[in-house]
């Protein structure tokens, strides 16, 4: 993309590296990284790379995104409103694609937008996915079909920042790291209307 010295936020692989995506929140530095974020996709193993533009939407503060196993399923989310007042709102938007970002279709877990969408993951079928925003109010969301529906999950340190999640192949187990506060493991629906398990 020719993009250098800029703050890259967001990279994520395909199981064989076949296929990337990579996405930064600003090439200007933090006093108007809401307005300069770009998203990009390579097909073979970064030799060349194509700028994305979920839904139409250029410039954005992009933070997480994450690949089914072949590449086909992706999920990404970028950074939402700011706390600093001094800060120009970004379009925290969380979107999906099932056809190797070739088209995209935006998804909102509970309604949840314009929020920070810090972390996702996704088991490599690309059906279980797990997102979650960064705010005072944070919420986790789990979804068992591909995201067209979301059940949030009941954390007991529930509306702290989350940061970084991870699934296994199946997305029966993930485990989502959040601060301040704890590490917390959902294995299967016990993460759902109930206490996680957390050490």
């Amino acid at each position: 993309s020719g993009n250098v010295n800029s703050n890259w936020e967001v990279v994520a692989s395909n199981a064989d590296g076949s296929r990337l995506i990579a996405g930064y929140f600003s090439d200007t530095g933090y006093a108007t990284w809401y307005l300069t974020g770009r998203l990009y996709m390579s097909s073979n193993y970064g030799a060349t790379w194509t700028e994305v533009q979920p839904a139409g939407n250029t410039e954005n503060p992009w933070q997480t995104a994450s690949f089914s196993s072949d590449g086909s399923h992706i999920i990404v989310g970028a950074w939402g409103r700011p706390s600093h007042a001094s800060y120009v709102p970004g379009n925290g938007r969380l979107w999906l694609s099932s056809n190797y970002g070739a088209t995209w279709t935006e998804t909102r877990p509970a309604g949840d937008f314009d929020t920070t969408w810090r972390t996702t993951s996704s088991s490599s079928d690309g059906s279980y996915l797990l997102a979650a925003n960064e705010s005072s109010s944070g919420h986790v969301y789990i979804s068992s079909n591909y995201g067209a529906t979301w059940t949030e999950a009941n954390f007991a340190d529930l509306g702290r920042y989350s940061y970084t999640s991870a699934s296994s192949a199946d997305g029966n187990h993930l485990i989502v790291g959040n601060s301040p506060g704890r590490l917390y493991m959902y294995h299967g629906a016990s993460c759902v209307n109930g206490s996680c398990i957390g050490p």
